[in-house]
């Protein structure tokens, strides 16, 4: 059992992370923007929440009286390419100022706790065709990649100037039940209004390496056993296998039971790679493998949306 810190724990990842911590006896300490009713809360496995901006202040309010952290889990900040594009600044300041505070906090307050930043692949840019490794140089193609790259300098600057541990994880494509947003979200919203026909942006031949959020739990979790102070490590949060967003679509169809006519507009946004896979030798060589198949996901996913998707709360 150890004292935790999630920050961004009200958000998609961070309720099934606080569950999962929760469930192997930590306590959950949450911070992040968003009124939370405290029975909720506690159902989603958070002990106390503290609604606010990620800032020092904050953070040593919360653990006042809590002893010390063990981990932090950082996975408050900007959560999308379009939102970066649409307000950079205010991306920015979600990203890489929250992360700056949570180190700073640690640097000065917490200097026993060890960081896990919730990065994400699009670090890694649109110049990327075959699956991706740690190793390959980053080239952020949007507001959004270059925000997670300036929080992964920052946080290794801090790493190892002020000597603690830190696990770095770039998630690729991650889904499942609670997720409001973003493409299965869209789908099965667009499916819900008519199953007989759905229109989607770009070709439908972007590939995206797509990852249950409780495998990208896992990996979170598992990372923490991995964690050195001279050595802060860097992990793809990803599968390997390439999935077209038209297979995604298809599989959403097959699973709603309809016959659906999907067409794409053959338009492209701003900032989207034509391909983001990720190279998971890395997490191999760890013994950590996905638990969860697509077709299972989906499957889930289709089910958890027509039971909750009218107003319901994610942590049902």
């Amino acid at each position: 059992m150890g004292n935790v810190v999630v920050t961004g724990a009200r958000g998609f990842i961070g309720r099934h992370l606080a569950r999962a911590l929760a469930a192997r006896g930590d306590i959950v300490l949450g911070i992040g923007n968003g009124r939370w009713e405290n029975d909720e809360a506690v159902s989603c496995g958070v002990s106390l929440w503290l609604d606010g901006p990620v800032s020092r202040k904050n953070l040593a309010c919360l653990c006042r009286n809590v002893g010390s952290i063990d981990y932090v889990f950082h996975l408050a900040g900007g959560s999308s390419v379009a939102a970066s594009i649409a307000n950079p600044r205010l991306d920015f300041d979600r990203s890489v100022l929250s992360s700056l505070e949570v180190l700073d906090w640690i640097r000065s307050e917490s200097s026993n706790s060890k960081l896990i930043l919730a990065s994400s692949a699009a670090v890694y840019g649109a110049g990327y065709f075959n699956p991706i490794n740690e190793l390959q140089p980053p080239m952020p193609s949007s507001p959004y990649g270059v925000n997670k790259l300036i929080s992964e300098q920052l946080s290794r600057s801090y790493a190892e100037m002020f000597d603690f541990d830190l696990a770095i994880i770039r998630l690729f494509s991650v889904y499942g039940e609670g997720i409001r947003k973003q493409l299965l979200w869209d789908i099965c919203s667009r499916l819900s209004s008519n199953p007989k026909r759905l229109q989607l942006g770009g070709t439908g031949l972007e590939i995206r390496d797509w990852l249950h959020v409780e495998d990208a739990v896992n990996i979170l979790l598992s990372a923490t056993a991995f964690m050195q102070k001279d050595s802060p490590i860097i992990l793809n949060g990803a599968t390997s296998i390439p999935v077209t967003v038209s297979e995604i679509a298809q599989l959403l169809c097959k699973e709603w039971g309809n016959n659906t006519q999907v067409i794409f507009s053959n338009q492209t946004r701003r900032g989207d790679p034509p391909s983001l896979l990720g190279d998971s030798s890395m997490l191999e060589k760890l013994s950590i493998f996905p638990k969860i198949s697509l077709e299972d996901g989906i499957r889930r996913y289709v089910r958890w949306f027509r039971k909750n998707h009218v107003g319901a709360k994610e942590c049902e």
